[in-house]
Formats: C-alpha cells, structure tokens, sequence
C-alpha cells in the first residue's frame, strides 16, 4: 500500500500551547510562512514593553503594505509612488484608512490597529522605563480585547507559552498584537489583485469592434 509523501505538522509537548497558525479560518499550507510567522512571535514575546509596542507596530505597518499591494495593480516605476516612503500611503496611518476605505478591514479591525497606533505614538515620545502596566496604555489596551475576550481562538494565542513571563496588559497586548498579525498574514495570503473587468479605458473595446456584414 502507497504511503502518503506529506509530512506531518510537529506537535507540541504535552501541556503546551503551541503558536497558533497565521490564518484561523483554514490552517495554513505554507511551512516557511508559518516559521516566520512563529520567530516574529519569539522575537517580540522577549522583548521590553518599549520594543514589543515598536516592534509589532512596524510589523503590522508592513503587513498592510503588503496587503494594500496585493491587491492593487503593479506599479509602472521600479519604486512605488503610492506606497513608499513619503508617499501618500506611506504611513501606518494612511495604510490603515486605505485598507478600511478599500474594504479590506473592517471597522472595528480598524479601530485595534489605530489604537495600536496611539500606544506606539506614546511610547515614542516617553522615557525608557514606560510600560504598559500604566494606566493609560491598560485603558486602551482593554478596549483592544474587549471585542475578543469571548472568542475561543484569542484565548489560544493569550495562553501561548512564549506569553506566559508576562502578565496582566503587558500579557494582553503581546496577545492581540500576535493575533492582529496573524489575521492580516491571513489576509495577506488570500488576497487578490483587482479584477481587470472593472477597468474604465479610454476607448471602450465595443468601439472597436467592426459592424457586421451580415444582412
């Protein structure tokens, strides 16, 4: 009898909780996707408050650059006007606002990732021994799990064993900064340029198209 040439996914020790793959809505078929999803995870869960918060900003900022430029159309330069830079969407905020408007997010997607956004602004400007524990951030960091304390799938990524060092906010935040990530790795790999037929050209192909001799 034929044997299966795929490989089986490695399992967790007993009594672990192992990272949870970048898509929850179907597991991932991509192996190396999943490694790098799995060493952002490490590298930010050992990190200080200050550069977990810095870190996972920028990596979300990225991921909505690559979502953004998936599904639009090629750039005709060799760098991207629209996307690079100081460009118009070259800001985390703009490529959040431009992901909601382009229905990419929803609205309350959008509202985690600029509250992220505002916890990262804050922690830019203040001294080296901020943390999260204060007041302020645990505010917002409570409206940001407010909408996923029930869900099942938050629960998995909040009791990762990379996480448990942490405790309270700071446990919190590293939690729904690893779930936005994987939600918009999710994304990011489903989805797809927009379709051509939707195009307005200068000169409709009807035009074009020679009267028939028939008659």
């Amino acid at each position: 009898m034929a044997t299966s040439n795929k490989s089986k996914a490695p399992t967790a020790p007993a009594g672990t909780t192992p990272t949870p793959a970048p898509s929850d809505e179907k597991k991932t078929d991509d192996p190396e996707r999943l490694e790098v999803f799995k060493a952002f995870v490490m590298e930010f869960a050992k990190e200080s408050d200050r550069a977990c918060v810095i870190l996972g900003a920028a990596r979300l900022d990225i991921l909505l650059k690559q979502l953004i430029t998936a599904v639009l159309l090629p750039s005709t330069s060799s760098s991207d006007e629209l996307l690079d830079g100081d460009s118009p969407l070259g800001t985390f905020s703009a490529r959040i606002q431009m992901s909601y408007r382009l229905g990419l997010l929803d609205a309350e997607f959008t509202r985690a990732l600029n509250l992220i956004r505002r916890i990262r602004n804050e922690f830019a400007h203040e001294a080296s021994s901020v943390s999260l524990a204060h007041a302020s951030h645990r505010d917002r960091i409570k409206q940001l799990i407010a909408p996923l304390k029930d869900i099942k799938i938050f629960g998995t990524f909040r009791e990762m064993d990379l996480l448990k060092p942490h405790e309270g906010s700071a446990r919190d935040f590293r939690a729904i900064l690893a779930f936005l990530c994987a939600r918009l790795e999710g994304a990011v790999h489903r989805a797809a340029p927009v379709k051509s037929e939707r195009t307005c050209a200068l000169v409709a192909k009807k035009w074009l198209e020679k009267p028939s001799s028939d008659g």
